[in-house]
C-alpha cells in the first residue's frame, strides 16, 4: 500500500465508561483482544477493486483471568482530535466504509484464555472511486467490571478496536483544509483550536507552524505542530496548548500545515478571535475555575454519546455537591465565636 497506516494509529484500547464507587476490593479488569487471521500486521490491510468481495476472519480473545461476556461489532472509523484512529461507540449506526462489512453484532462468552473466530465478508460497492478507506472492528465487555484498588474503584467497559484499511487502486487526489479558529481555557490550561479537514482520498499526517498574535499583531507564540493521521474524507481539530490562559481581548492565530508524503498543505491568514470572561470554564461553585479541566474535554468528547454524557453529568453533580459541603463547613467555622482566654500559659 502506497501510504501505509501507522500501527499506533490503527489500534485502540481503552476503558471508555467509568463511575466512581466505594468498594473493599476490586476485581481484575477485562482484557480483550482482536487479531486478524491471515494478516501479517495487527490490522486488516486490503487492496481491492470496486465491486469485489473478500472473506475474512478475526479472532476475539480473552486475556483476562475471569470469564467475560464480550460484544463485537463493526464501527465507523474517524480521526480523533490532533489526528489518530478512533472507533465509534456501540449503539451508533454503522456508516461510511463500516457498511461495507457484513459483520454481525454478536455477544460471545469467553473463558479465561478463550479464543473464538468470527468470519465475515467485506464488499466494496460498485462504482466506488479510487482512494483509501477505513472502518473498524470492536470488542468490549458487555457487563461493566469493577476495576482499580483501595477504597475507590471504577466500573469499566474496556474496548479494543482494530482497523479495516481498504485501498482501491487508481488516481490519488490529496486534499487538506484548515477551518475556523476557537479558544478554550480551564483552571490555567488553555488551547487554541483549528478545524482541520481532509477532503481528499489519501490519508495525511500534517505538520507545520502555529503563530498567535495579540490585538497589536505582536507575536506572542510561535511553535511547530504535528498531527497524527487525518484520514481521507474526515474532519477533526488541531488543538495547540498554551503555557498560560489568555486575558480578555482580541487575538488572531495563523496555521500552516503540510503533509510531507504528498506535499499537500493549507495555510490561513491571522484569523481573529475574542477572549472574554465567558471563555474561562467555570466550575460548579460559580466563582472559580473547575479544578479538573479534563471534565470539559470529556463533555466535548461525549457530546454525541448519550451513555458517556450521562456519566459525566453525574460526576459534575457530585462535584457540585462537594463544593456546597465545603462552603457550608467554611461558613460554620466562621460563625463559631472566639473562645475566652483562660490565662493559662500556652
Amino acid at each position: 500500500m502506497l501510504f501505509r497506516l501507522a500501527r499506533a494509529s490503527l489500534l485502540l484500547s481503552l476503558a471508555s465508561i467509568w463511575v466512581p464507587i466505594s468498594v473493599e476490593a476490586a476485581s481484575e479488569p477485562t482484557r480483550l483482544g482482536l487479531t486478524p487471521v491471515g494478516e501479517h500486521g495487527p490490522y486488516f490491510d486490503l487492496t481491492m477493486a470496486a465491486g469485489k468481495a473478500k472473506q475474512l476472519s478475526v479472532e476475539v480473545a480473552n486475556f483476562g483471568g475471569a470469564e467475560v461476556l464480550a460484544r463485537t461489532y463493526a464501527a465507523h472509523a474517524y480521526s480523533i482530535v490532533n489526528g489518530g484512529f478512533g472507533a465509534a461507540l456501540f449503539g451508533n449506526q454503522p456508516s461510511g466504509t463500516a457498511r461495507w462489512l457484513d459483520y454481525r453484532t454478536q455477544e460471545l462468552r469467553l473463558k479465561p484464555g478463550g479464543v473464538l473466530t468470527v468470519d465475515f465478508q467485506v464488499r466494496v460497492p460498485d462504482g466506488t472511486p479510487p482512494g483509501q478507506y477505513l472502518a473498524s472492528l470492536v470488542a468490549e465487555n458487555v457487563e461493566a467490571v469493577q476495576g482499580g484498588g483501595g477504597s475507590v474503584a471504577i466500573n469499566q467497559v474496556n474496548r479494543v478496536a482494530i482497523a479495516v484499511a481498504i485501498e482501491i487502486p487508481g488516481p490519488r487526489h490529496p486534499g487538506l483544509g484548515i477551518g475556523a479558529v476557537s479558544y478554550k481555557s480551564a483552571a490555567g490550561v488553555s488551547f487554541v483550536s483549528f478545524a482541520v479537514a481532509n477532503p481528499g482520498n489519501v490519508h495525511l499526517k500534517p505538520a507545520g507552524e502555529f503563530i498567535l498574535r495579540d490585538s497589536a499583531r505582536t507575536e506572542i507564540v510561535h511553535t511547530s505542530v504535528a498531527m497524527d493521521s487525518v484520514y481521507a474524507g474526515t474532519d477533526t481539530r488541531l488543538e495547540v496548548p498554551l503555557s498560560q490562559p489568555l486575558g480578555p481581548g482580541v487575538y488572531c492565530a495563523e496555521l500552516r500545515l503540510t503533509d510531507a508524503a504528498t506535499k499537500t498543505g493549507d495555510s490561513t491568514s491571522c484569523l481573529p478571535f475574542t477572549v472574554t470572561a465567558a471563555s474561562q470554564i467555570v466550575g460548579p461553585g460559580g466563582d472559580s475555575p473547575h479544578p479538573a479541566p479534563f471534565v470539559q474535554a470529556a463533555i466535548d468528547a461525549a457530546a454525541d454519546q448519550p451513555a458517556i454524557l450521562l456519566v459525566v453529568i453525574v460526576i459534575l453533580l457530585l462535584c457540585a455537591a462537594l463544593v456546597l459541603v465545603v462552603k457550608r463547613r467554611r461558613r460554620e467555622r466562621q460563625e463559631i465565636p472566639p473562645q475566652p482566654q483562660t490565662g493559662r500559659p500556652g
